[in-house]
Order: C-alpha cells, then structure tokens, then sequence
C-alpha cells in the first residue's frame, strides 16, 4: 500500500494502484496488536488519519436527520412520496 503497489497472494507479478482506503472497526485493534491477533504493520498504515466518532446511542439529535435520509431514498426507490415522518412510532 505504502508504495502504491502488491502482488497478488500467489502471483509474482507486482500491481500498480492508485488507491485510498477507509476502514472502520469497532475492535480494539491495539490490544489485537498485543494479542497477536492483528498485524501490526498493517495497523500502522491504516491508522494515518484516524477519525474518532462517538456512537449514535451517544448522539441522538442525528437520528431525525438520519431517519429522513434513510426514508427519503426509500421513497425514490419505490416511487412513493413520504411528505412527513411522525415523531412517535405507530402503534396498532
């Protein structure tokens, strides 16, 4: 990754990429690195620019926002229109 190229597992021809790679976890991937559960080298590379984002139990004011965007692109999929969400759930 580092150098902009791999070789295939198995293939001794190296491949040239252009690539940039996002990854998210929710394990603890130093402790793996301890563990010996997770490479190192690897954890390193991908830790360059690490983004830290609290879970959404611990932001509920982006559920709304979140629930109109979800509903919003199910609506234009099925060719329905949904003008409002109500705020409580529907209960029978």
């Amino acid at each position: 990754m580092q150098e902009r190229e791999f070789e295939r597992l198995g293939s001794t021809r190296t491949q040239r990429v252009d690539v940039r790679v996002v990854a998210a976890t929710h394990r603890d991937l130093e402790g793996m690195i301890v563990e010996k559960q997770f490479r190192s080298d690897l954890y390193y590379r991908l830790n360059v620019f690490p983004i830290s984002i609290p879970p959404l139990r611990e932001r509920p004011e982006d559920i709304p926002q979140l629930v109109r965007h979800f509903v919003q692109h199910a609506a234009r999929k099925m060719n329905k229109a949904i003008d409002t969400i109500p705020a409580k759930p529907w209960t029978p």
